[in-house]
């Protein structure tokens, strides 16, 4: 796995990739204050935008580095990122949550329409 570089390694969160691509799916790895702390369970809840759209949370399953999840990444912008253990715990970084630059879809070269000139 090809790991991103991003600013919350430190506090046990990697996502791969190199670029963050809308219409990818990643593989985000937990292995931060919940799981650290004991935490059998771990659930990551993400969004996008200010606004948190297209809400979503996922059961992650246990790997030898914490927790990981795949994640469908379905717009470009701003994805938010916090967790929560079975037991009501949350990591949500001091309330100001995770977030991550998601890009524009990757195009291909020639994968373009051409317009026909009248």
């Amino acid at each position: 796995m090809i790991k991103c570089v991003d600013p919350y390694t430190h506090q046990g969160i990697e996502i791969s990739g190199r670029k963050l691509c809308a219409g990818e799916k990643v593989t985000l790895t937990y292995s931060g204050l919940l799981a650290s702390s004991g935490a059998d369970k771990v659930f990551v809840h993400y969004g996008y935008g200010d606004s948190w759209d297209k809400q979503e949370q996922k059961e992650m399953s246990a790997c030898k580095d914490g927790f990981e999840a795949d994640i469908d990444l379905k717009v470009p912008g701003s994805l938010n990122i916090c967790f929560r253990d079975s037991a009501g715990n949350w990591d949500n970084n001091s309330n100001i949550n995770y977030s991550f630059k998601i890009s524009a879809k990757k195009t291909t070269r020639g994968s373009r329409k051409k317009t026909p000139t009248v």
